[in-house]
Formats: structure tokens, sequence, C-alpha cells
């Protein structure tokens, strides 16, 4: 199965309205196409970035962001390479 990291950008579209986004993350992530890997740094960034005031606007962003982070931890594989710190594994 490819393995893939999923851009924190494509989280925050995907959960403001239907898109490609949406489908990438609903239909190949969750639906276990491909497998996510996350490393803490990345974990990190994904509830920093979703918990920001200004995605409040949207019609229940942050109770949806909840349930994807809920889900992406479910499903995805840990990590501890870093690869822009030099890491060069090929896992």
């Amino acid at each position: 199965m490819q393995k893939i990291v999923v851009d924190t950008n494509v989280l925050v579209s995907s959960l403001i309205s239907k898109s490609y986004p949406a489908l990438i993350i609903d239909e190949l992530v969750f639906g276990r196409k491909v497998t996510s890997i996350i490393t803490d740094e990345i974990w990190l960034e994904y509830v920093a970035v979703l918990g920001r005031e200004k995605f409040a606007r949207f019609t229940n962003f942050k109770r949806n962001a909840e349930i994807v982070l809920l889900r992406l931890d479910e499903i995805s594989e840990r990590s501890n390479c870093n690869r822009a710190r030099g890491c060069d594994c090929r896992r």
C-alpha cells in the first residue's frame, strides 16, 4: 500500500468544503486505500493549525477537526523519520 503524508492544507480544505481535498481524505485516507504517515512534529502541526481561531467561522469546523484528528490518530502509521532534519529512512 502506498504511504503518504497528508499536508496540513489538505486537512484544512477538507474541513471547509466538500472539495477534492475532502475526497482525498474520505476516500483514500479514511477508506484505507493509502497509509497515512504521521511524525510527532506533523501531529503537533495538525493540532495547532486546526485549532486556530480563524477557522471558527466555518460551521462545525472545530468539532469536525476533532473527529478527523481522532480518526487519523487511529489509522495512521507513526514514524520517527524526519527527512527535513537529515533522516534518509525508506520506511
